[in-house]
């Protein structure tokens, strides 16, 4: 399994959000270790700001998001003009859509990127999904993150806050 250190591009583009020229990783949540429930996810996660997600799919594929908002709140979407998502294997950030909303906080789930990536509760036995109704991220209809699978299975969700 990778680690953040191998995602170049996205060290980069944190670099820039945050403005500074080194950055640290911490890891608050490891879903194999703390527990795949969304009650542990908000546990571990909710007072954070500036969170990278990192996803390992049952397909080996991996990828996630960052934001600068919590994760606190029940059933509210968030904006977030720095959110974004990415693909570990194609190397690829995508950007949110401007006016769009970034992050869904709702207590029954892991993370959500609106639109784009939810992780459910119980991850590693329900897994998660990859929705393309509404797209919130510059995407192009053949840039899938998981080449167009809408339910995708879960090896670990990763949660790292992100220190500047």
């Amino acid at each position: 399994i990778s680690r953040i250190k191998d995602l170049d591009n996205v060290n980069y583009k944190l670099r820039k959000i945050l403005n500074k020229k080194k950055i640290e990783f911490e890891l608050i949540y490891k879903g194999t270790i703390d527990g795949d429930s969304s009650t542990t996810f908000h546990e571990k996660c909710d007072n954070y700001k500036n969170t990278l997600v990192l996803i390992y799919s049952s397909i080996n594929k991996k990828f996630g998001g960052f934001t600068t908002r919590t994760w606190e709140g029940e059933d509210i979407n968030k904006k977030d003009d720095h959110c974004f998502i990415f693909s570990v294997e194609k190397g690829i950030i995508y950007d949110l859509n401007e006016g769009e909303d970034a992050i869904k906080c709702s207590k029954e789930y892991g993370p959500i990127f609106v639109n784009q990536i939810a992780i459910f509760d119980n991850f590693i036995t329900q897994g998660g999904i990859i929705t393309n109704i509404s797209r919130s991220f510059n995407m192009k209809e053949d840039d899938e993150l998981l080449n167009a699978y809408e339910k995708f299975g879960v090896k670990e969700v990763e949660v790292y806050h992100v220190i500047s």
